[in-house]
């Protein structure tokens, strides 16, 4: 069978040439050894399936690049992509990162939607009563929907954790030196630090009271009077002249004994 480049072949086409049990037998064998990979998916509320084939196994990364490329090609043409699910016999996953581009179109829907609705609401309400047009202005800016994937982790989160103050984990995570590349390990690592995190314990000061000590003399303490003699200082110099005082009286006594005679 010769084609060309970009060819397309549907699965009914090789049925009706080898067989259907041929085919099936020789897609499971390939879809099994990742040389053929696929998933179904609701386009607008009708099943399709999608397939791709390699003369080299694909990989679980080259296959989410290949699911990404055609819910991105099919959401740019208006339609709405729900329920993925990877083709019978395949060892290959719908994994998050999957996932997450599905759910931000689908939140970009109910934006659009919703945004449809409250500016006709609007409307409808100004021409009727222009009173309420401040508060229908309210309710469609309140309205509004975060579009980013990790905008949409973080409202589960939140959720989820309701009773953490989510703001300050997710600050502190951020501000660390680890490098969050992927969303998958944004989620991961967020909800590890909220399922982990406990309230800081606030440090008591320690007042430290010095009883203070009166300054009470040794001889009052044991009302010895003896002990008073001891606890007073001495001083040299009156000691010396107490003994100088009394040698000059001793010497004058004796002159004046002298005299008498």
């Amino acid at each position: 069978m010769s084609l060309g480049e970009g060819w397309t072949i549907r699965k009914t086409q090789l049925q009706n040439k080898f067989s259907r049990r041929n085919v099936d037998a020789a897609w499971k064998e390939l879809a099994i050894k990742q040389y053929a990979v696929g998933f179904s998916a609701y386009v607008d509320g009708k099943k399709d399936y999608f397939y791709a084939v390699s003369d080299i196994p694909i990989s679980q990364a080259n296959f989410e690049l290949l699911v990404i490329e055609q819910i991105n090609l099919l959401q740019s043409q208006g339609k709405n992509v729900m329920t993925l699910s990877v083709i019978q016999h395949s060892p290959l996953e719908i994994t998050e990162k999957i996932s997450d581009v599905q759910n931000v179109h689908q939140i970009q829907n109910k934006q659009i939607s919703s945004d449809v609705r409250s500016v006709q609401h609007s409307v409808y309400n100004t021409e009727r009563t222009p009173i309420n047009k401040k508060e229908t202005n309210e309710k469609l800016t309140n309205e509004k929907i975060s579009s980013s994937p990790r905008d949409f982790i973080d409202d589960k989160l939140r959720e989820k954790y309701n009773n953490v103050p989510f703001d300050e984990v997710k600050s502190e995570m951020l501000n660390d030196t680890v490098i969050v590349d992927t969303n998958k390990q944004y989620k991961s690592l967020l909800e590890y630090r909220l399922k982990h995190w406990k309230p800081k314990q606030t440090k008591r000061k320690r007042v430290v009271r010095n009883a203070r000590k009166e300054m009470v003399p040794k001889w009052l303490q044991t009302n010895d009077e003896n002990a008073v003699a001891e606890d007073l200082p001495v001083n040299n110099d009156f000691e010396a002249e107490k003994e100088k005082m009394k040698a000059e009286l001793m010497q004058l006594d004796a002159e004046l004994k002298a005299g008498n005679r």
